[in-house]
């Protein structure tokens, strides 16, 4: 991320000033951005689509949401998992979600793409031109899937949690 914003500043493009970014000085809110899109915008967007009655929608949303949810623990380690996006009234108007550990979370990706995949397999939906990943084809969102969950169960060799590893290797 911080490489993106200052690989602007090194090419010089359109709307660059001498400013901060020009002397490698950063605040700690200029990279919050990952943190607040991600559950403001798009994990809240994938809960709302994984409600839908529609089991390719919800195999679909799963997925991106185990996607997501794995880059955010990669980046910040523990972070809000099993209380994060319930603000609505419906699902419990929780703000102020508790921290997950990394492992826990790690732990409960794999489950979460199994999830989808099953969905994936029992829809009947074909999504089309609203996919913009995969234009529709589920056959890919089952790959992109166990493809997760291989780089998932990489990161969890790394913290050492064997047993977790050899129950998830149901690919």
């Amino acid at each position: 991320m911080r490489a993106a914003l200052w690989a602007q500043y090194w090419t010089w493009g359109p709307g660059v000033a001498l400013g901060d970014n020009e002397r490698y000085l950063s605040q700690p809110a200029d990279f919050n951005n990952a943190w607040t899109r991600a559950y403001a915008n798009a994990l809240a967007d994938l809960k709302f689509l994984e409600k839908s009655s529609d089991k390719t929608y919800n195999g679909i949303s799963k997925i991106m949401q185990a996607n997501l949810f794995q880059i955010l623990v990669d980046h910040f380690g523990d972070i809000p998992f099993t209380e994060a996006i319930k603000g609505e009234i419906v699902d419990g108007a929780n703000f102020a979600p508790k921290y997950d550990d990394d492992k826990a979370v790690y732990a409960a990706l794999i489950p979460m793409i199994n999830a989808g995949i099953a969905d994936l397999k029992a829809g009947s939906t074909t999504v089309g031109s609203a996919d913009l990943m995969f234009g529709g084809d589920v056959s890919k969102w089952i790959k992109f899937g166990n493809s997760l969950k291989l780089r998932i169960l990489m990161r969890q060799s790394v913290t050492g949690d064997q047993a977790a590893i050899g129950q998830a290797v149901k690919i």
